[in-house]
């Protein structure tokens, strides 16, 4: 038999060693609520209607009281929902939005390099006489081609999840208009963003063709009959 300070020390040793284990499972537990729950970044309020207390519906993501949806992730957030909802269709229709996506995208990216290579000739023409006209029609060219190409990746984008593939990133071009007149220091930065805007929409041709053939390939793939089908 067992002394009773024996089996206090025995005792004591036990509680010593459970509640350490315990209070790591409990705060394991805590941990994982935690990290379940939708990440709120650095406190901000909504940029549509400055209110700070806004609802955080997933990782980055919230909605305000005022309607406005926003957030760091919002937009990786609306693609998982759009991936989530195409893997939902038919092969035969996510084919065919595919294709028009993929239709619309060299459409816009052909309208944008039309565009580029008019500012190319215009860009040329001033660093040749001089001259420091106006920059305004240069911007205006450059803005707009910008924003076509921006649409064109988004429609390939659009194409991409359909099929379940990857796009290319949009080139970052500047979207501020620059001083009346242009100085050297000018020219340079548009030379700069015009070689971006072309590299962006040879890569985006590229990716549409292989998007494309993708989209054939889908489209004359049978659809996986159902358990049970005939």
């Amino acid at each position: 038999m067992l002394s009773e300070g024996w089996l206090e020390l025995g005792l004591r040793a036990c509680v010593m060693v459970t509640v350490p284990v315990i209070a790591g499972a409990a705060w394991g537990v805590l941990r994982g609520l935690r990290r379940a729950r939708p990440e709120a970044p650095d406190p901000v309020g909504c940029v549509a209607c400055g209110e700070a207390e806004v609802a955080w519906i997933a990782d980055g993501v919230y909605v305000c009281g005022c309607g406005y949806e926003g957030g760091p992730g919002h937009a990786d957030w609306l693609r998982a929902e759009r991936r989530r909802r195409l893997a939902g269709l038919p092969q035969e229709q996510r084919s065919a939005l595919a294709i028009a996506a993929l239709r619309e995208a060299r459409t816009l990216a052909g309208d944008a390099d039309v565009v580029l290579r008019r500012l190319q000739r215009s860009l040329r023409a001033e660093v040749s006489d001089g001259s420091g006209r106006e920059s305004r029609p240069w911007e205006v060219d450059l803005l707009s081609a910008t924003g076509t190409l921006a649409q064109a990746f988004a429609q390939l984008e659009l194409a991409a999840d359909g099929l379940g593939g990857t796009a290319p990133a949009a080139p970052d071009l500047r979207a501020e208009l620059w001083s009346d007149q242009l100085g050297q220091y000018d020219l340079v930065c548009v030379r700069e963003d015009l070689i971006r805007a072309r590299d962006g929409v040879q890569a985006l041709q590229v990716a549409a063709d292989r998007l494309a053939a993708a989209a054939d390939r889908l489209a004359a793939t049978p659809e996986p009959m159902a358990p049970g089908g005939r």
